[in-house]
């Protein structure tokens, strides 16, 4: 899911987080968002770490910095180094924080806000209902839906949220109503878009 925290600090401490997220191993054991009702998110980043060429405590005091720099609305809530893995936890108030931070691009709110903010929400029109296989979203559906939460996604990963999908596009894997895999073919020009339940 584009640039994350690790991204970032790539360039210093080459921890790239997505290398790996375009193979579909084990769900577990790669990066995951998990999106709140309350329109926070909570970024899980799990990614190999080579103490031959940086420290835990080096890498550590780069987040914090990082964290720092940025204010309020992003919080770490863990990090740690075990059996050759780094596991980072990060806290974002918003959407927009987590954008901000991670230099990419996404939108959770509503349908409405997504398109009053000039998110193109075409590639998920013609979709199917996961709800009930004999609908499909088209403009009366999707005007009906303005209250209802959208997610917009650039980034490959694995992503929880509290609602049930109704609609996604293809670039949407559901694996279950709360939860979904997002392939390494994602990008800002064919972005994963999901309409959940309200």
């Amino acid at each position: 899911m584009r640039k994350r925290l690790f991204c970032a600090l790539v360039l210093a401490l080459c921890l790239i987080l997505q290398a790996g997220c375009g193979k579909k191993e084990k769900m577990s054991d790669v990066s995951q968002l998990v999106f709140a009702k309350d329109g926070s998110l909570r970024a899980i980043s799990i990614e190999t770490f080579d103490r031959e060429y940086y420290s835990e405590k080096e890498l550590a005091s780069v987040i914090r910095e990082a964290v720092s720099a940025h204010g309020q609305g992003v919080k770490q809530e863990s990090f740690s180094v075990k059996n050759g893995e780094a596991r980072l936890k990060m806290h974002y108030a918003s959407a927009d924080d987590y954008a901000r931070f991670n230099d990419t691009v996404i939108y959770y709110g509503t349908v409405a806000g997504a398109r009053a903010a000039g998110y193109d929400l075409s590639s998920v029109m013609g979709s199917v209902s996961l709800k009930d296989s004999s609908h499909l979203l088209n403009n009366a559906a999707l005007e009906a839906a303005a209250d209802n939460p959208v997610i917009y996604l650039t980034e490959p990963g694995e992503i929880e949220f509290a609602q049930e999908v109704l609609f996604a596009n293809g670039q949407v894997e559901v694996m279950e109503e709360n939860r979904a895999w997002i392939p390494a073919s994602v990008s800002e020009d064919e972005p994963a878009i999901l309409i959940l339940n309200k």
